[in-house]
């Protein structure tokens, strides 16, 4: 399996440096991509907003408001993976944002064949932040004596599953099962999860990388992730949606 066959590269019309700079990034080493022009948050005016978001649910969810480079971005995955759908080739399909950074890809053909059968996984992350990546032993603690006790006694109700797929958990030496991780630059879906991505978050009221981890959490996805990661987040490019101190 080609994990790496069949690329989308989500970026925004005036990014020109950017674009050189994702090509002479991948041709380098084979891989084969498409441009996708995305929304540039710049050019929403606030009645265009209105008719795709849904900013109740979205303040509820996030408890402020969504910027307009997060909603565009949004909107950009939304549009990428529709055109992914148009494509009756393609059973899979590899989204990278225009600002990432390369490394650890000898680490892939390994991988692949170590990899979840197709029919196992919806989403499978080729980079992520690197948060929640084992439950902390206190946490585990309480969900493994406490939580169970307060659901039996009626005094408290936790999600025990719910609670679990926050935090990554081993697969094998090269795959773990991914949680809350952070992180849109990077990631596989099959057919059938692309469609969940845009019904879940259509009208958009969550950023791009929550709405998978969200999905993720509620197991409304099945996702895994690469060991060592392929794709980072470059350092030396400053984020086209601006920084918050709180992306969940």
């Amino acid at each position: 399996m080609k994990l790496l066959e069949h690329i989308y590269v989500i970026t925004i019309e005036r990014n020109i440096d950017r674009q050189v700079r994702m090509t002479n990034l991948l041709k380098p080493f084979g891989l084969a991509f498409s441009f996708i022009f995305g929304i540039d948050g710049r050019k929403i005016s606030d009645k265009d907003l209105n008719n795709v978001i849904d900013a109740e649910k979205s303040k509820k969810r996030l408890k402020y408001d969504l910027s307009k480079n997060e909603i565009a971005c949004s909107l950009s995955h939304i549009n990428a993976l529709k055109t992914f759908l148009e494509n009756d080739k393609l059973d899979y399909a590899l989204f990278l944002e225009d600002d990432i950074s390369i490394s650890n890809l000898e680490s892939l053909e390994a991988a692949v064949k170590l990899m979840p059968k197709p029919s196992e996984w919806d989403l499978l992350y080729l980079g992520y932040q690197q948060m929640n990546m084992k439950m902390p032993l206190k946490i585990y603690l309480k969900w493994l004596l406490v939580y169970p006790i307060l659901n039996s006694l009626r005094l408290k109700q936790y999600d025990l599953q719910k609670i679990k797929r926050i935090f990554g958990r081993p697969y094998n030496d090269y795959w773990f099962r991914a949680g809350y991780h952070n992180n849109a630059h990077a990631y596989i879906v099959s057919k059938s999860a692309a469609k969940k991505i845009i019904n879940y978050n259509t009208p958009v009221f969550l950023q791009a990388d929550v709405v998978l981890m969200d999905m993720i959490v509620e197991g409304k996805l099945r996702a895994f992730a690469l060991n060592k990661r392929i794709f980072h987040q470059s350092s030396d490019l400053a984020s086209s949606i601006g920084a918050r101190e709180s992306w969940a």
